[in-house]
């Protein structure tokens, strides 16, 4: 099975801080990662299997006017930043047949945890602000993208800007009456 990416190799380096030395090979399954666990959930099944498709028909490119404009302006900054947060683990530390390594060099030395921490956290917060946009943009043209809020089965993932979100009541009153209550105050 075809496992198409929404940006090339070129993009990655092109537009984010990773150096053209590190091999892609190390972060197109990070990036596949990226794509299934998060864009996926922005998008919702019918919309990713869509550009997914049109990816694999075409050779690797979106020919859809409107596919384009949401991979390219939209989508791809967002994959990028996720990629970026998920890959520092994999281009920190090598799996070797004896162990769990990191490499070191004669001008460089790995980062520390909490600087490691600083970095991941700051690519999330961009992606997440990324992935708010696409969700905007999506709310605003519903009609461009009907995707978007249409399911044809319940084994789809809803976009997130699509799932329910709803309260569950427990059935207490604000002096702590009601369900549970007796017995938590014995």
């Amino acid at each position: 099975m075809a496992r198409p990416l929404f940006f090339q190799e070129s993009y990655l380096y092109d537009n984010s801080p990773i150096d053209e030395n590190v091999n892609f090979n190390l972060i197109r399954p990070v990036m596949w990662d990226c794509q299934e666990l998060y864009i996926q959930d922005i998008l919702g099944t019918p919309l990713y299997n869509l550009i997914k498709t049109e990816i694999v028909t075409n050779s690797g490119t979106l020919t859809t006017a409107r596919l384009v404009t949401l991979v390219n302006d939209y989508v791809a900054p967002c994959l990028l930043n996720y990629t970026i947060m998920d890959s520092q683990i994999t281009m920190l530390y090598k799996m070797r047949n004896k162990s769990v390594l990191t490499d070191r060099s004669d001008y460089s030395d790995p980062i520390e945890y909490q600087q490691h921490k600083y970095l991941k956290d700051e690519y999330r917060d961009k992606a997440e602000q990324y992935a708010e946009k696409i969700e905007r943009f999506l709310c605003a043209n519903s009609t461009t993208y009907p995707e978007y809020t249409t399911y044809t089965s319940s084994d789809q993932v809803r976009a997130q800007d699509q799932k329910p979100n709803i309260g569950v009541f427990l059935g207490t009153d604000f002096a702590g009456n009601g369900y549970g209550w007796e017995y938590y105050n014995k």
